[in-house]
């Protein structure tokens, strides 16, 4: 598989995990160290992050990508990704166009997520990851 092949899979993963419920398999996907911001600004650390799922406060329960764009500089991935996303927060559900942006990195064995930022904000230029 080529590099952006490999970056989208682990994208894709992640999203079927979100949907799954799999904190089995998005902690595989996701890096010790990796921050993770919600669309409210939360940001949590991967432990903090999958047990919100784990507790049910996080409910994913379909999502409908729109775009994605995608930047590869050695073994640095930076994935921006445009999605309808339906998830069930603290008891309260709702379809929200999201932003996210993904940074991945290839540590020799795979590539892993290092820090993702969700928004629902429409303007892309807003975005940033830390």
């Amino acid at each position: 598989m080529t590099q952006e092949a490999d970056v989208l899979s682990v994208y894709h993963q992640f999203m079927q995990g979100l949907l799954d419920g799999d904190t089995t398999k998005l902690g595989k996907l996701i890096r010790s160290d990796a921050m993770m911001q919600d669309v409210t600004g939360l940001d949590q650390t991967k432990s903090e992050w999958l047990d919100s799922i784990n507790s049910n406060k996080r409910r994913y329960k379909k999502i409908s990508e729109t775009s994605h764009e995608l930047d590869i500089q050695n073994n640095h991935a930076k994935l921006i990704a445009t999605n309808d996303i339906t998830s069930e927060l603290n008891g309260h559900q709702a379809t929200l166009p999201v932003r996210g942006a993904f940074e991945m990195d290839d540590d020799g064995q795979g590539w892993l997520i290092t820090r993702t930022v969700a928004t629902s904000d429409a303007k892309l230029d807003d975005l940033r990851l830390k």
